[in-house]
């Protein structure tokens, strides 16, 4: 069962998120039978949108669409507030070793290309917002799309591990934003 611990400053200027979304990591791999990366990369995206949802409230769904040029082709995932989650990688099989340290190449797979967040609130006129992908490796992009399109500024982690065998061991995920943005004059340290 995934687990979410949520927490907010006592002024309301920051909240962050930890989530435990191994299992839900672990039933994608298997129902979808995917290799090492496109595990990784659909897992990561399964992740973001589980977290994204768990920022909204009521009957939101949270669509995101990892739209990339290179082998992975789209990953498609959608959420709820409940934190269900279902997912989809175009190209299941990208099998790419893993590095000398053991991480997953999921960026160079994924490509350029864009990141779509689709809010449905129920209302019969989803919201859409887009920014383009900088890395391809899900958490970065994520955090670029919190800060640009919804001035949020965002540190974001997500990871999904896996063991020698390439089964996964862990989805996780911990995220901390900023309740306003930034002045620009903060922001480039003028004064």
């Amino acid at each position: 069962m995934d687990k979410i611990i949520k927490t907010i400053s006592e002024s309301g200027a920051f909240r962050a998120y930890v989530l435990d979304s191994t299992e839900t990591v672990r039933t994608a791999q298997e129902k979808h039978h995917t290799q090492a990366s496109s595990t990784v990369a659909l897992g990561r995206t399964l992740i973001a949108s589980q977290i994204l949802a768990a920022n909204e409230k009521g009957d939101t769904k949270i669509t995101v669409k990892v739209l990339g040029t290179s082998s992975l082709g789209a990953i498609i995932t959608v959420a709820d507030t409940k934190g269900n989650v279902k997912g989809y990688v175009q190209n299941p099989g990208v099998d790419i070793k893993k590095t000398a340290t053991g991480e997953v190449l999921v960026g160079p797979f994924v490509g350029n290309g864009e990141f779509l967040v689709i809010t449905d609130y129920g209302t019969g006129n989803p919201y859409h917002s887009m920014t383009p992908l900088v890395t391809g490796e899900i958490g970065e992009d994520l955090a670029f799309y919190l800060t640009e399109s919804q001035q949020t500024p965002s540190a974001v982690g997500l990871n999904v591990l896996l063991d020698d065998e390439d089964k996964v061991t862990a989805g996780i995920s911990w995220m901390r934003f900023s309740k306003r943005a930034i002045s620009s004059s903060l922001a480039f340290g003028k004064t």
